[in-house]
C-alpha cells in the first residue's frame, strides 16, 4: 500500500444523494479515465492523462497525499462522477514553518456541476485535512480562461458558517519559449551543476524557498529526496549562474514528465487559440521545426522546475534561459515552460524569446482555524512548483 493512500475507503462526508470517500489503489484505474474523459475546459481544451500509475505524480511531491472519489449513491453501480486531491507538505508562511495544501486533481462530470457538490468537497475535505492530518491551510492553480473553474473556486466566500474563504494569491502566467530561431549567446557563468557545486545549490534553494509563500523547506535530505522521486532528474541536469566566487545567482532543471508522470492531450483548439495555431504551423513548416500537435494528440515540452534568480535580476534570468535553450533547441520539443508572475521584474528576463503567455492563477483557501484568516495572502514570491501542479 503506497504511503500517499488510506488502507480503507472512509468517507468523508455523505449527503444529498451523494459521498466524498477517500481513495484507494483500486481506485487507480477509474482515476485516470476520469483524467482522460473530463477536460480542462479552456482556448485550448486540453486532457491530462496519468496512466497507468495515477498516483505517480502525487508521489513525486510529497509524502502525503489525499484522493478522494465522489459518488453517486442513488446509482450504487456507477462509477465515480468525480474526485479531488490534496497533497500536504512543510511549508513557510512568513517565518515559520506550518502543514499546507495544495488541492489538485480536481474532476467532475458535466452532469454533477450543478448545486453544492463543488463546494461541499471543497468545505469538507478541507476540514477533514485539518482534524486528521494537521493542515493549516491550502491553495490550488485554475487557468484564468477556465471560467467555469475559476468561478467555482473563488465563490468559496465563507459566507456560510465552515466554508472557507478563497482569495486570488498569485496571479502569473504559464510562459511557454518556444524553439524557433538560432542559438542564443551564452553566458559562461552558466554552467550544467556538478557535485561539487551540491552544498551551494542547497543553500541557495533553502534561501530562496524561505522567502515564499507556502516556500518549500529545503536542506540535503529534501534534495535526495526530490532526485530519487522525479524520474530523469538528476543533479547534472540542473543549470547554475554563479558569480566569480561560485556562490550561485540563479538555477533551473529542465524536466519532462510526458514519459512516466503525465500527458497533456490536445481535444480542441477554441478561441483565439485555433488562428494562432494556423499561424504557428505555417511558420514551423517554413522553419522546419514541430507543428503543434493536432487534435487528440499530445504535446511535447518541458518545464523549468526549481526556477530560481536572486532578487528577480531579469538579467540573470536572460542569461539562465538562453543556455538552456541552446541546449533543447533541436530536440523534439514544441517549447519550455516557467511561471512567470505577472507584474513581477522577471518579466523584463523573457527578452529575446518567442513567448506564448497561459494566464493563471493560484488561489488560497483559509477558515476559522486556517492561522492566517482574514488576512491578505497576495504574493509574487509563491512557493509553487508548476511542474507538479
Amino acid at each position: 500500500m503506497s504511503a500517499l493512500l488510506s488502507p480503507s475507503s472512509e468517507v468523508i462526508y455523505q449527503g444529498n444523494g451523494w459521498r466524498m470517500r477517500l481513495a484507494t489503489e483500486a481506485d487507480n484505474q477509474r482515476l485516470c479515465t476520469l483524467f482522460r474523459e473530463v477536460d480542462m475546459s479552456a482556448d485550448l481544451c486540453l486532457a491530462e492523462e496519468r496512466d497507468p500509475d495515477f498516483f505517480a505524480l502525487q508521489r513525486a511531491q510529497c509524502d502525503q497525499g489525499y484522493t478522494v472519489m465522489l459518488e453517486d449513491l442513488t446509482q450504487p453501480d456507477r462509477p465515480a462522477f468525480g474526485c479531488a486531491s490534496i497533497l500536504t507538505r512543510a511549508a513557510w508562511v512568513r517565518g515559520q514553518v506550518r502543514r499546507i495544501g495544495y488541492a489538485c486533481d480536481l474532476r467532475i462530470e458535466p452532469d454533477y456541476r450543478r448545486g453544492t457538490i463543488f463546494p461541499t468537497v471543497i468545505a469538507q475535505f478541507m476540514a477533514y485535512m485539518q482534524t486528521h492530518k494537521g493542515m493549516d491551510m491550502m491553495f490550488s492553480a485554475v487557468l484564468s480562461s477556465n471560467v467555469r473553474g475559476r468561478n467555482a473556486l473563488l465563490n468559496q466566500r465563507g459566507k456560510r458558517q465552515g466554508q472557507p474563504q478563497a482569495q486570488v494569491m498569485t496571479a502569473y502566467n504559464m510562459t511557454s519559449i518556444q524553439f524557433m530561431g538560432s542559438r542564443k549567446a551564452n553566458d559562461p557563468r552558466v554552467q550544467r551543476a556538478q557535485e561539487s557545486d551540491r552544498p551551494a545549490l542547497i543553500a541557495f534553494l533553502a534561501a530562496q524557498q524561505r522567502k515564499r509563500l507556502f516556500g518549500e523547506v529545503v536542506d540535503e535530505a529534501w534534495l535526495t529526496r526530490r532526485l530519487e522521486r522525479w524520474p530523469g532528474l538528476s543533479l547534472h541536469d540542473f543549470f547554475l549562474l554563479k558569480d566569480g566566487d561560485g556562490q550561485v545567482l540563479a538555477c533551473a532543471a529542465p524536466w519532462d514528465t510526458e514519459a512516466e508522470l503525465r500527458r497533456s492531450r490536445v481535444l480542441a483548439y477554441q478561441g483565439n487559440m485555433r488562428w494562432l495555431r494556423t499561424l504557428y504551423n505555417l511558420e514551423a513548416r517554413l522553419r522546419g521545426i514541430p507543428r503543434l500537435p493536432d487534435e487528440g494528440q499530445c504535446f511535447h515540452f518541458v518545464y523549468l522546475t526549481h526556477l530560481e534568480v536572486l532578487e528577480d535580476n531579469p538579467q540573470w534570468l536572460n542569461a539562465l534561459l538562453r543556455s538552456i535553450y541552446n541546449q533543447l533547441n533541436g530536440q523534439a520539443f514544441h517549447f519550455m515552460s516557467l511561471m512567470v508572475p505577472q507584474g513581477s521584474p522577471l518579466e523584463d528576463g523573457l527578452t529575446g524569446f518567442r513567448i506564448r503567455r497561459i494566464p493563471m492563477e493560484l488561489i488560497a483557501f483559509t477558515n476559522e482555524r486556517s492561522s492566517l484568516h482574514g488576512h491578505t495572502l497576495h504574493t509574487q514570491q509563491p512557493g509553487f512548483e508548476m511542474a507538479l501542479h
